[in-house]
């Protein structure tokens, strides 16, 4: 259920189209930084069959080749984890008051997620886990053979990546379902017009159960995993979760947790274009199994940035007043722990001191004091007119200079 057929081999004259950003083709032979990584044959086989005329299988032949490998491996493992772990994961409770912390990708959302996860009264997916998902549990055991298919930092921003760091869970939804995600353009760039209603999950009933399956089973995983040495009796940690589609997502997840916490971030707009542009210039790479047009990778980035916006503006007033925080980029980079602070007085979250002494904030400020921020490359004219002209919107409502 993850594709509708017929949607046309490419957006209509794809190649023709002019492209607001230009693009340059690097690493089509590189296996590393994949989320397909993680995927079990079944998995695999399911998106790959179904997209198979879209995929460039002679182009992206080494790729497919390592993933499918690996595939084979993971499917072993999956099966032995299954045969232990999987009548107790259906029974897991899980908590009913989770934090989401969304925003557009580039806006600050993995240095709030990693820095809230530092607190060990919260549980949290990590990297292993969610590019791991049917067989992190054993995985924990390999973890050596991962350090030759990913990089030591993030391709995108020179931050850390390591297995044990938070991850985005929605890498997971995308294996577990088979690839009914809104990640999907990941793969298939030039079809990614046919995965924009899993943006919002206003799609149809098959792809929204798909997905919310999906979804529920790893938070029901990663809790079991996470929470195997508490008491029997006490309860399970609140997660802490994270993926930058989840700001268009707002009455699905609250449909699915009414008490959640949102905390949105937000970043200036000619900003995250730069930014999201440098991301897909520096990631989108290495996990494409066609090649896309510049204009296919450039309008994909700013669909996807109106739909973000448009969606969280239109429904934030659905979250129930005190269980949503705002945070804004520039202030939360000057002194993140009076941004933190001010979260945890927002939601009652107790004493920051659970946080700010924590041996692993300690080493991730350690860390974040050697961080070195990309130079983005500046917007030109045209550029700048487009985005000026395409969000005004967005730098109204949260109140930026144009």
């Amino acid at each position: 259920g993850d594709r509708r057929e017929d949607t046309g081999d490419r957006q209509e004259g794809s190649d023709r189209r002019d492209s607001l950003f230009k693009f340059h083709r690097v690493g089509v032979l590189s296996c590393k930084n994949n989320i397909l990584f993680g995927a079990t044959l079944p998995q695999l086989l399911g998106i790959l069959i179904r997209n198979r005329k879209y995929v460039e299988w002679f182009k992206y032949g080494v790729r497919i080749c390592c993933l499918l490998m690996f595939a084979i491996f993971n499917t072993i493992l999956s099966v032995l984890e299954s045969i232990r772990h999987k009548f107790a994961i259906s029974q897991v409770q899980l908590n009913d008051e989770p934090i989401f912390v969304i925003g557009h990708p580039r806006t600050g959302t993995t240095l709030v997620h990693n820095v809230l996860s530092s607190d060990a009264r919260f549980s949290f997916a990590t990297n292993l886990q969610v590019g791991f998902p049917s067989t992190f549990i054993l995985m924990s055991n390999f973890q050596w053979l991962l350090s030759f298919f990913v990089d030591k930092k993030r391709p995108m921003d020179n931050m850390e990546l390591s297995l044990d760091l938070p991850g985005e869970d929605e890498i997971a939804t995308t294996l577990l379902s088979g690839g009914c995600s809104a990640y999907m353009p990941l793969f298939f760039m030039s079809q990614y017009k046919t995965y924009l209603d899993l943006l919002n999950l206003n799609t149809t009933k098959e792809r929204l159960d798909t997905w919310t399956a999906s979804f529920l089973f790893f938070l029901k995983k990663i809790t079991y995993w996470n929470d195997r040495s508490l008491a029997k009796q006490s309860a399970h940690r609140r997660l802490i979760i994270k993926s930058p589609v989840h700001t268009s997502r707002i009455p699905t997840l609250l449909r699915l947790f009414p008490k959640a916490k949102f905390i949105f971030c937000y970043r200036d707009p000619y900003t995250v274009v730069q930014s999201a542009v440098h991301m897909a210039q520096s990631y989108y790479w290495y996990t494409y199994l066609n090649e896309p047009s510049d204009a296919d990778i450039s309008d994909f980035v700013l669909d996807q940035m109106e739909i973000i916006y448009r969606e969280y503006f239109k429904h934030r007033n659905l979250i129930p007043k005190g269980n949503l925080v705002e945070i804004k980029f520039e202030e939360m980079e000057n002194d993140i722990i009076k941004t933190m602070e001010s979260i945890y007085d927002q939601f009652s979250l107790g004493d920051i001191k659970n946080l700010t002494e924590s041996a692993m904030f300690k080493k991730y400020r350690e860390g974040m004091t050697d961080f070195k921020k990309n130079s983005l490359s500046r917007l030109n004219e045209e550029q700048k007119e487009a985005v000026k002209k395409r969000f005004a919107f967005i730098f109204e409502t949260l109140n930026y200079q144009m």
